[in-house]
């Protein structure tokens, strides 16, 4: 149970983000044992407690379901979110692509067609405690599922059979981009 307090600091949180990134889905990652499961339970009773139309709160057990590095079943996640995802959307402009928060200040955007064919409409958003590799593993595979989906849209990749990583050029483009965009993030807010 929630006390007053804590309830008025969630509805303020997540009024603010919604208001900010539109809907959220909240993933949560954190182990269900030992030293995390307190948190886990924390989390769960607090999303609970939220109730809202445009939050949506998922837990995941990854250590068990990708137990032995078995990343591919992160695929379980991707369809229990597939609804979810396919409703956040992505900005798309004519002939480009971008994956960017619904707040657009924070990029630059560029084409000779500056008017949106798509848009995004929420993030989701992954937790988890020791570190963030939890975290990396589960957001790179939404990406890839959103780059995969914006490819088949503008006609590059055909079916959804054919899947980025079919092909190794991009995805080296796609890690050079992540490694690049991860390191500018950490020099820049660090």
């Amino acid at each position: 149970m929630l006390s007053s307090l804590q309830k008025e600091a969630l509805e303020k949180h997540l009024n603010q983000i919604t208001h900010v990134y539109g809907s959220q889905t909240f993933v949560n990652l954190v182990d269900d044992k030992r030293h995390e499961q307190p948190v886990k339970e924390a989390y769960d009773r607090a999303m609970a407690a939220a109730s809202r139309e445009d939050v949506r709160y998922q837990y995941f057990d990854f250590h068990n379901e990708c137990k032995g590095m078995k990343y591919d079943r992160i695929s379980k996640l991707t369809d229990i979110l597939e609804e979810d995802l396919a409703k956040k959307g992505y900005v798309c402009l004519l002939g480009h692509a971008y994956i960017l928060m619904k707040v657009c200040r924070w990029f630059h955007m560029e084409a000779s067609d500056s008017k949106p064919r798509k848009y995004q409409f929420g993030t989701v958003r992954t937790n988890c405690m020791d570190n963030l590799d939890r975290t990396n593993v589960v957001q790179t595979h939404f990406a890839k599922y959103t780059l995969n989906r914006q490819l088949r849209d503008i006609g590059i990749l055909l079916n959804k059979e054919d899947v980025i990583d079919n092909h190794p050029h991009f995805m080296t483009t796609f890690r050079t981009s992540a490694r690049c965009f991860s390191c500018f993030h950490f020099k820049k807010y660090r």
